[in-house]
């Protein structure tokens, strides 16, 4: 199971090395999560494996860079996951319920 906590020690490190732009970058994080997580969506639906990986190592970077571990390491699992089916010439079905439920409800993103 995937934590949502936030790690603090990590977000105020990200914080000091913004410094004045902390509030600038966490809102492109805060607006390109939901982006994220609604193309890595759109990509399972059309069972594209190849369009879910950039989303989720965007979503993998901002996550930890602001210390949400728990989103980051689920996004980790999508990038790999859909990296080994693009390989492998596979559907990424497997992935489709459990992971999106985790990643909406930590976003707190749409439905």
């Amino acid at each position: 199971d995937f934590k949502t906590d936030i790690n603090w020690q990590t977000l105020r490190e990200t914080r000091s090395k913004l410094a004045g732009n902390f509030y600038r970058h966490f809102g492109y994080f805060t607006d390109d999560g939901p982006r994220s997580i609604q193309a890595i969506e759109d990509a399972m639906r059309a069972m594209n494996a190849a369009k879910m990986v950039l989303p989720a190592n965007r979503l993998a970077e901002d996550a930890f860079l602001f210390g949400a571990q728990g989103l980051g390491e689920l996004a980790e699992l999508i990038e790999s996951n859909a990296q080994r089916c693009v390989a492998q010439h596979e559907t990424p079905d497997f992935l489709l319920r459990d992971v999106l439920f985790h990643l909406r409800r930590t976003v707190g993103a749409g439905g």
